[in-house]
C-alpha cells in the first residue's frame, strides 16, 4: 500500500511529479484517506455601476420597457438570502403601472395593451442552479373561483366560520360579488373581516388590490362607524383574529373610507390614522346612480412601491388651463410667467415658473372653475399648508393673486379643462425585499348603508410553491368579471380613464412576445450565468413568453451561482482511470458536457454547513475504488482536481492551500 500526500495552491488542481517512477500494480485501487481545503465566498458589491436592471415585456414596445435598481450594499455569505431578496425586488421595481392609465374611448377600442399589466418576478431554485422566472398574474376575484369555480383560488368560502359570520358575501350570477355587514347596525371596530387564509397573498411586480363604494350613505351618526376598510399586512392573518377587533400588528398599510365629503384616511404600521387630504367623491348610489362613477380604492404595486390610491371623478373642472395661455404678464414688473405640468406632485395642478428666474418655482392647484391655491415650496402634498389664493376671470383669462397682482395672458383666454377622472396617489411606501403581503377587508357600516364590491387582487402565482398554475389559474376571467369590466366598457365612467387597465390579448393563445431582460454582467454572474467575458458593461438575455407554459419566460442558470459554494464536492483523477460514473440527470455546468457518463470520481465530499468556507474530511473506512489498469503502470504524475457538484472549478480561498492524502493499494491489499 502506497500513501501519497499532495498540496496546491492553485484553486483545487493538484499536480505532482515524482523524481522516480512509481510502480501501480494490475488492477490496484485507490482512496482518498483526508482532505482539507477552504473555500473563498466573495462579497457582493452593488453600487451604482453595476445595479441597473432594465426589462422590456415585448421587445416591440417601447411603452413596456422600464429601468430601475438593485438596492446597494455589500453581502455577504451570511446575506445570501438578503442578496437574491434585493435582486428579486430590483427585477420587480422595473416593472411599472405608469402607463396602464388612458383617457381611452371603448367604442373605438382604444385601451392600454401592455402585455406586462400585470405581473412579476421571482428567482427560484431548478434543479439545484438559479432561475429567473418572469410571470403573468392572474387578476381575480379572491371570494369566487375562476375557471371551472376552482376553490383553491379563493380567500373565502361560504359558510366558512368565522369567516362568513359577520358578513353577508353574495356573488350575483356567480360573478359580480358584493359585501356588506349582517348586522344593521354600524362599529366604530374591526370585528367585521374577512380574507384571513394564511396562505394567500397578493403579488409584487406591478399588481392591484382594489374595492369599491359600491353604495356608502350616511347613517348620521357623526362617528367613524359608516363605510369599510381595505389593507395590506406584512405577517399572515390567523382567521381567530377574525370575530376579533383586528389587531394593530396586522394593520401595516390601510386605506379607510368613512361618508362622502369626508377625506380618505390611512394607516401605516397600525399607528394611528391619517389624513389623506383626499375627499370620498361619489359613494352613495342614491345621488350617484351610476356605479361605474363612484370611487374606487386600490394598493398599487408599481416602481417598487405600494401606492395608497383612490381612482374617482374630479372635484374640479372648466378651469383655465393654464399652458395654453402663456406667455403671461405679470402686472406692476411686466415679467413674463409661464405654467407647465412639469414635477407637479401628488396635488399641484400646473408648475409656474418665471423667464429670466429659473430659481422661482411655484405650484397651482385648481380648487373649482376660477379658484386656485398656490404653494411656494414643493411639489407640494396633500395637508399642506397654502400661501396664497388666486382667482381666473374665465372670460379674459386674466389671474389674480391676492386681490392685487394679476396675470395676463398674451393670447386671450385659454380653453378650460372638463371634468376628468383623478388617480389620487396620496401616500407611498417602499416594498420590502421578500416581504409577503397579505390582504384584508373590514366593514364599519350597517347593512343598509355600506355595499362595497369589486373586490379584485393580482394573487401570487407562486404561493404555496405553485409551478403550473394549478392554484392561480391561467388567465384573468374572474377578476374582469366582477365589475371590472362593466367599469371598463364603461362610455360615460371618468374613473375608468384613470384605473389600471389590463391587457385582455395577454393571455391569448399564439400571441408571441419576446422579452428582454438586462443586467450587468457580475450580476448575471453572481446568480450562475455565463455572460462570456462580458467585461464592464451591461449583459441583455431575451427569452419569449410562453414559451414552456403560457404566460411565462424563464431565464436558467447553467451553473451554481458563484456567491454559493457547493453543498458538496468531488476529487477527480486526471492521470489515472477509475472505475466510478455519474448518473445524475441534471445540475451540471455547460463544461460538463453529456449526463451520465463515466467520470473518474475518487469520492463525493458532503458538507452539512459551509457557511466558513472551510472543510475538513477525514475517512475511517477508506472506500477504495478499481484502478482502470490491466497491466503495471509507471506512474510519474499524480493529477487530480476538486470540483464542485456541478463539476465546475472551486472559488479556493486567497493564500489558503488545499492538502489531501491518497492510498494506493494493491489488488491483493
Amino acid at each position: 500500500m502506497k500513501l501519497i500526500r499532495l498540496v496546491t495552491d492553485n484553486k483545487g488542481v493538484f499536480t505532482s511529479s515524482f523524481d522516480s517512477d512509481m510502480i501501480i500494480e494490475p488492477q490496484s485501487k485507490m482512496a482518498l484517506l483526508n482532505l482539507t481545503f477552504e473555500t473563498n465566498f466573495e462579497n457582493i458589491n452593488i453600487n451604482p455601476t453595476n445595479s441597473q436592471v432594465t426589462f422590456q415585456s415585448d421587445i416591440t414596445d417601447n411603452d413596456t420597457e422600464d429601468t430601475d435598481a438593485i438596492a446597494g450594499g455589500t453581502y455577504t455569505q451570511a446575506q445570501i438570502q438578503d442578496y437574491y431578496d434585493a435582486v428579486e425586488l430590483g427585477l420587480n421595481s422595473a416593472l411599472s403601472l405608469e402607463l396602464s392609465y388612458t383617457n381611452s374611448t371603448p367604442a373605438l377600442e382604444q385601451l392600454i395593451d401592455q402585455n406586462w399589466v400585470f405581473s412579476m418576478f421571482k428567482i427560484v431554485n431548478f434543479e439545484g442552479k438559479k432561475r429567473i422566472e418572469y410571470r403573468y398574474v392572474p387578476f381575480l376575484n379572491p371570494l369566487v373561483g375562476g375557471f371551472l369555480r376552482d376553490h383553491f383560488r379563493k380567500f373565502y368560502l361560504p359558510g366558512d366560520t368565522p369567516q362568513g359570520a359577520s358578513l353577508t358575501i353574495d356573488t350575483v350570477g356567480n360573478t359580480v360579488t358584493t359585501i356588506k355587514a349582517l348586522q344593521t347596525n354600524s362599529t366604530t371596530g374591526r370585528t367585521r373581516n374577512t380574507f384571513a387564509v394564511t396562505d394567500r397573498n397578493m403579488s409584487v411586480g406591478n399588481g392591484i388590490y382594489m374595492a369599491r363604494c359600491n353604495d356608502i350613505r350616511d347613517n348620521s351618526s357623526g362617528l367613524q362607524d359608516n363605510g369599510f376598510a381595505i389593507g395590506l399586512s406584512e405577517i399572515p392573518i390567523p382567521q381567530s383574529v377574525l370575530l376579533t377587533d383586528l389587531p394593530d400588528i396586522y394593520r401595516a398599510n390601510e386605506i379607510r373610507v368613512n361618508r362622502t365629503g369626508e377625506n380618505y384616511q390611512y394607516t401605516i404600521n397600525g399607528a394611528a390614522e391619517l389624513d389623506s387630504g383626499i375627499p370620498a367623491v361619489n359613494l352613495n348610489l342614491s345621488i350617484s346612480t351610476d356605479v361605474n362613477d363612484h370611487d374606487v380604492m386600490a394598493f398599487e404595486m408599481s416602481d417598487g412601491n405600494i401606492n395608497f390610491c383612490v381612482y374617482q371623478e374630479s372635484l374640479v373642472g372648466d378651469y383655465l388651463n393654464l399652458p395654453l395661455g402663456n406667455d403671461w404678464t405679470q402686472s406692476g414688473t411686466g415679467t413674463i410667467e409661464r405654467f407647465d405640468e412639469t414635477n407637479l406632485g401628488s396635488i399641484a395642478t400646473y408648475r409656474r415658473t418665471q423667464v429670466g428666474s429659473p430659481a422661482l418655482e411655484h405650484w397651482w392647484e385648481a380648487t373649482s372653475d376660477t379658484n386656485w391655491n398656490i404653494y411656494t415650496t414643493g411639489p407640494p402634498v396633500a395637508g399642506q399648508a397654502v400661501n396664497a389664493t388666486a382667482v381666473a376671470d374665465l372670460a379674459t383669462g386674466v389671474l389674480t393673486i391676492g386681490g392685487t397682482t394679476t396675470f395676463t395672458p398674451t393670447g386671450g383666454a385659454p380653453a378650460t379643462v372638463p371634468y376628468t377622472g383623478v388617480r389620487n396617489v396620496f401616500k407611498q411606501v417602499a416594498q420590502k425585499p421578500g416581504q409577503k403581503y397579505y390582504p384584508y377587508l373590514y366593514v364599519n357600516g350597517g347593512s343598509a348603508n355600506c355595499i362595497v364590491d369589486m373586490v379584485n387582487i393580482t394573487i401570487d402565482p407562486y404561493m404555496f410553491g405553485n409551478e403550473e398554475w394549478d392554484i392561480t389559474g391561467n388567465n384573468n376571467e374572474s377578476g374582469r368579471d366582477n365589475a371590472y369590466q362593466n367599469l371598463i366598457d364603461s362610455a360615460t365612467s371618468k374613473v375608468r380613464d384613470v384605473i389600471p387597465q389590463v391587457s385582455d390579448e395577454q393571455w391569448a393563445v399564439g400571441v408571441p412576445f419576446t422579452s428582454r431582460l438586462t443586467l450587468y454582467h457580475e450580476v448575471w454572474d453572481t446568480l450562475g450565468f455565463s455572460t462570456n467575458g462580458a467585461g464592464t458593461r451591461n449583459v441583455s438575455e431575451d427569452q419569449d413568453i410562453g414559451k414552456e407554459i403560457d404566460g411565462v419566460a424563464r431565464w436558467d442558470a447553467d451553473r451554481l451561482p458563484l456567491v454559493k459554494d457547493s453543498d458538496n464536492f468531488l476529487v477527480v483523477s486526471d492521470s489515472l482511470p477509475l472505475n466510478s460514473y455519474d448518473a445524475s440527470t441534471g445540475g451540471y455546468s455547460k463544461e460538463s458536457q453529456k449526463i451520465g457518463k463515466r467520470k473518474n470520481i475518487l469520492m463525493t465530499i458532503p458538507v452539512n454547513d459551509n457557511n466558513s468556507g472551510l472543510v475538513e474530511y477525514e475517512s475511517n473506512t477508506p472506500i477504495f475504488i478499481d484502478i482502470n489498469n490491466a497491466s503495471a503502470v509507471n506512474q510519474k504524475n499524480l493529477n487530480f482536481r476538486l470540483l464542485r457538484s456541478d463539476f465546475s472549478p472551486i472559488v479556493a480561498s486567497d493564500n489558503e492551500r488545499a492538502v489531501m492524502t491518497i492510498l494506493i493499494a494493491d489488488k491483493s491489499e
